[in-house]
């Protein structure tokens, strides 16, 4: 049995990680030397983070479709990653501040 003080650390750890990773701001998005509309841009973020979730959907969950918080922090920066990778992928660089 896990002593009570380990288990209430632990759940005040993931509670911090989970809410610093939501904490995070969005990255500013743009297009080198290419012109897009806010449509398309829109789009093309949409599509990249529906594929993302599409492709996580299943990350971390056991065998009766329980998701520990630990397995939903995995699956949230996972989609995450896949997201940016995708818009990577279509020409899009993060402009840094």
């Amino acid at each position: 049995m896990i002593p009570r003080m380990r288990l209430h650390t632990f759940a005040i750890l993931a509670a911090a990680a989970t809410l610093a990773a939501c904490a995070t701001r969005p990255p500013l998005w743009y297009m080198p030397g290419e012109t897009k509309t806010e449509a398309e841009f829109q789009q093309d973020a949409l599509r990249c983070t529906y594929e993302a979730a599409a492709a996580t959907a299943n990350v971390g969950t056991n065998m009766f479709g329980a998701v520990t918080m630990a397995a939903s922090l995995d699956r949230e920066l996972r989609k995450r990653e896949l997201a940016r990778m995708c818009m990577f992928a279509k020409g899009y660089r993060i402009r840094q501040e």
